[in-house]
């Protein structure tokens, strides 16, 4: 009897739907959104790269996509955003000094968007 039940819990778990971690949610990039509501910009991060070549941004057209930064990244005009409300998780957008633009999107720490809220 004692297997009967462990074979029958087994089988509502395998074929119930998978939980939804909110984190993992993503979302369309909204200018607006993002711009006031810092806890949904990890949700648009993936959607925002994935429609603007950043190697054709500069960091004008970061900050008026993005609006103003949050912080700087190591330089003055290394422009970053805070992707939570608390704890230190940023995506910086450090500058190629010769040519004036984007290199590429940096996430700091590195590990920081898998990270529980």
């Amino acid at each position: 009897m004692k297997y009967i039940l462990l074979a029958f819990s087994l089988i509502l778990f395998a074929c119930s739907e998978p939980t939804k971690d909110s984190s993992l949610i993503e979302m369309s990039f909204n200018q607006a959104m993002w711009q006031n509501n810092i806890s949904n910009r990890r949700a648009m991060l993936n959607d925002f790269l994935a429609k603007y070549d950043l190697q054709k941004q500069n960091s004008s057209s970061i900050k008026q996509l993005l609006g103003e930064p949050d912080g700087y990244y190591l330089y003055d005009e290394f422009p970053a955003y805070r992707l939570k409300e608390k704890g230190d998780c940023v995506v910086a957008f450090p500058i190629n000094r010769k040519t004036g633009k984007v290199k590429r999107a940096l996430i700091e720490p590195e590990n920081c968007l898998i990270q529980g809220n």
